[in-house]
Parts: C-alpha cells; sequence; structure tokens
C-alpha cells in the first residue's frame, strides 16, 4: 500500500486542462527548489514525475520513484478518474469543463487528428453522443468529490484559459507552498501553449497523432462545430443522467 501522504493528485474529466495544470505545478514546484532549467513539458514532465495513481492503485503497477520536489511534498500523480480517492490523505485538483467543448474537443483528439485513418469518423455528430455520456460520468464524479470531505480545489477549464494568474494562485495556497508572484508569472510565461507545441514538435513527438497534443484550446468552439441536432442529441442523454444541459451551460463559461 502506498502512503500517499503529502501527495498532490490531478484527478480530472479528459481535455480540461489536465497538461496544462500538471505543467504548471511540476514547474513551478521546480523552480521553488531552485531548478531552473526549461520547462518541463508533456513526456518529459511525466517521465520526471512518471506516477499514474490509477496504475498503481487499480492495476497493481510498480510505484515509480519521482522527481525532485520541494519539503512537504512528496508526489505529484495524475489521474482520469475520481474513483478510489475516499481515503485520499493529499491534496485533490479537481478539473472540469463545459460538456459541449468537451465533446469538440474529444472530436478532434479521439479522431480526426490521428494518424491511424481507422479512427476517422465522417463527422462530429457520429460520436456526440458516446462524448456526452463520458462526460456525464464524469461530472457526477466530479460533484461528487467536490462534496466530499477530501482537500478538494475544484477548477474550471475556461477560468483555467481566461485567469491563469488566479487560478495558479489558488494552486499555490491550497498546496500550502510559499507565494511567489513573479516566478508564477514567468512559469505561466515559461508554459505558454505555443512553447508547448514547439517542445512537442521539435523534442518529443506524439507518433499517433498528425499535430502537436496542444491544440486550439479556445472557449466555445462548440457553437461553430456542433449543429442544433447534436445539441439535442447531448441533451437526451444528459437527461437520461438526471442532468439538465442548458442549467449546467448557463454560466458555465465565465470564470466562477
Amino acid at each position: 500500500m502506498i502512503d500517499e501522504t503529502n501527495f498532490i493528485c490531478l484527478a480530472t474529466i479528459p481535455k480540461s486542462g489536465t497538461h496544462y495544470m500538471h505543467h504548471f505545478v511540476v514547474n513551478y514546484l521546480r523552480r521553488l527548489i531552485g531548478i531552473e532549467e526549461r520547462a518541463l513539458f508533456g513526456s518529459e514532465a511525466h517521465e520526471a514525475y512518471p506516477n499514474r495513481r490509477y496504475d498503481y492503485i487499480n492495476k497493481g503497477k510498480p510505484y515509480e520513484p519521482t522527481g525532485p520536489l520541494p519539503e512537504g511534498v512528496r508526489d505529484i500523480v495524475v489521474q482520469h478518474a475520481f474513483g478510489s480517492l475516499e481515503s485520499f490523505p493529499g491534496w485533490i485538483i479537481t478539473q472540469a469543463r463545459n460538456p459541449l467543448d468537451f465533446i469538440v474537443s474529444q472530436y478532434h483528439y479521439r479522431h480526426q487528428s490521428r494518424v491511424d485513418t481507422s479512427l476517422h469518423v465522417e463527422n462530429i455528430s457520429a460520436v456526440v453522443g458516446d462524448y456526452a455520456l463520458k462526460w456525464a460520468r464524469g461530472y457526477v464524479g466530479f460533484t461528487r468529490l467536490i462534496a466530499s470531505d477530501r482537500k478538494v480545489l475544484p477548477v474550471k477549464y475556461e477560468e483555467l484559459i481566461q485567469q491563469p494568474g488566479d487560478v495558479f494562485r489558488r494552486v499555490v495556497r491550497f498546496i500550502e507552498q510559499p507565494l511567489d508572484d513573479a516566478l508564477i508569472d514567468r512559469t505561466i510565461a515559461d508554459i505558454a501553449a505555443d512553447k508547448f507545441r514547439q517542445v512537442e514538435i521539435e523534442l518529443t513527438p506524439n507518433p499517433t497523432l498528425t499535430h502537436p497534443l496542444a491544440r486550439n484550446g479556445s472557449i466555445g468552439q462548440w457553437r461553430t462545430e456542433m449543429s442544433e441536432a447534436d445539441i439535442e442529441v447531448a441533451r437526451r442523454v444528459l437527461k437520461g443522467r438526471r442532468l439538465d444541459l442548458d442549467e449546467i451551460m448557463a454560466g458555465w463559461e465565465q470564470p466562477a
């Protein structure tokens, strides 16, 4: 049994800014202890801090040594799910995104951006129902986790993109680390999406994708990529899970 005392866990719905949050936490904490090399991105960050919580909790994979961290933090782990956190003793940063943009992002990432053309689909309508259901399941876990007695910081993707300085300052306070405003601002500049894309292209390309992972992450893409019929499918799927799409979307795209 792994002692997870003083672990930071990013428990997220996929496509909700997990990499962006991971890049910030990893690079800010490294700089707090004087590691001033180029920011780590993507697979580099996961190689330095390799533990995915689902693997060692649910799959029985060995827990691996992790990279350097400040005193009081023992590891940074990631899981795209919300299970097995009932007794987690560390800090949980949980993230979600509005359901319609989640569907659009999954469509591009899982289907239209793949080298393997067998994964391609004719249009987004072919996958709306599947990804609406996936979001609904994740959202239930997200809300239950927030309502639990764990140490949880909820973050919406939309506020992360629109107000990263405010969000990351909340993160630093939440994980009980020194808050250095200049270092936060410098870290944000160093992990910008264009720099992530450049590193992916030059150093760590993903052979399964036709373009860098850091796709256009703008908010509200559903307005131009989903038809009224697509939105109605998503509405019906969420209703089947006792979720109201219109109620959820109201105000979601604005910072909290």
